[in-house]
Order: C-alpha cells, then structure tokens, then sequence
C-alpha cells in the first residue's frame, strides 16, 4: 500500500504496460498477454480498485465529499471510505464469507478507521488499509455495485445500488476507463 500512502487516489494503481510492479504477478502477466493485441498502448488495473473507482463515478454521489462505496462480487467483495476523491481506507473479503451483518459491521468499523489489517487476515479476508477515519456519522451516501448486491438489500445502512455508465455490471469498467481518461488528462462528456 505504499503507492497510497504517495498518491491516495484509486487511479493511482493504473499501471501501463511497462510499469507494471514486479510483486504483482497477475497484472504482469495480464499486461505482456494484452501486448499482443494490435494496439499502441496497454494498461492494466486491479479489478478490485478499478470497481471502487468506477463505483465512485455513480450519480448518486455527484457533489458529495465522504462516501462508502462497495462492489459485492462472486467471488469477493472490496469496500472503501472515500473522501475528496481519496481512499481513506479499504477493506477486501472473499463474498462467500460475509453476511449482511458482517459487512455491515465492516462498513461502519472501515469509516471509523477501526479496522486491523491482521484481524481481516485472521478473519479469512485479503485485508484491510486505513489511512485515516472519516467517521461514520459524516458519510453521506453508501453505494453497492456488482452481481451480488442484493446481499445489503435490506440493509439498516441507508445503501443505495449504484450503476456507473447506467450497468451495475460495468463498475470495473468505468474504473478502468476512468483511470486512464485522469492519466491522460482526457476530456469528454461526463458518464451516466
């Protein structure tokens, strides 16, 4: 997590072809695998940080400075506290783990900075990084993307059900697209 402690922004974690860290070996391998497509310029991103990014573009968040934003997927579900656009803090567990009550605890205890990197580990999860607390009481808006969603649809958290570019299942892609419209300094109509 050393790239978020510099630059605590999703986008951060964009990486093109050639930048790649060598510890992450999957991106690695995904980005020399894509340079034999007929393109001039590669990049490649965690899935995880490309949904929280994209699950950030939501409409619902327009204007709004402290949010939680969550992709519940098959396999796993990855949270984050979001202020001014920078990662507070994030947590990530395997889907099939987590019960509403689980991840409700996870939601609040991630704004209020508790969370222990080790107790997630200890706890199955892939970990947690809290950079600072945002508390719970100053979010504004709780968002949930992806397949398996429904899980916080009856949530006592007031979670509303995102879909950046107008499809629950393009959060990843947004991010993605984000990632590099903000690398490259692109302009262009703002998504749905």
């Amino acid at each position: 997590m050393a790239a978020m402690e510099q630059t605590p922004l999703p986008e951060s974690l964009l990486y093109d072809k050639k930048s790649v860290p060598s510890f992450l070996n999957r991106l690695k391998s995904i980005a020399l695998t894509a340079s034999d497509l007929p393109c001039q310029e590669v990049y490649v991103m965690d899935s995880g940080m490309a949904a929280i990014l994209g699950a950030s573009l939501d409409f619902q968040l327009r204007g709004r400075k402290r949010f939680i934003v969550l992709d519940i997927a098959t396999s796993h579900t990855v949270c984050a506290a979001i202020e001014d656009n920078e990662i507070a803090g994030l947590v990530e567990y395997h889907t099939r783990d987590l019960s509403l009550e689980k991840l409700e605890s996870l939601l609040v205890d991630l704004a209020e900075g508790k969370l222990l990197h080790r107790q997630v580990l200890a706890e199955g999860g892939h970990g947690a990084y809290i950079r600072k607390a945002i508390g719970f009481d100053a979010v504004e808006a709780i968002v949930a993307t992806g397949p398996k969603r429904r899980l916080v649809e009856n949530s006592k958290l007031p979670v509303m059900f995102g879909a950046p570019l107008g499809d629950n299942m393009m959060t990843g892609t947004a991010g993605l697209l984000e990632a590099i419209k903000r690398r490259k300094g692109l302009e262009f109509s703002p998504y749905l």
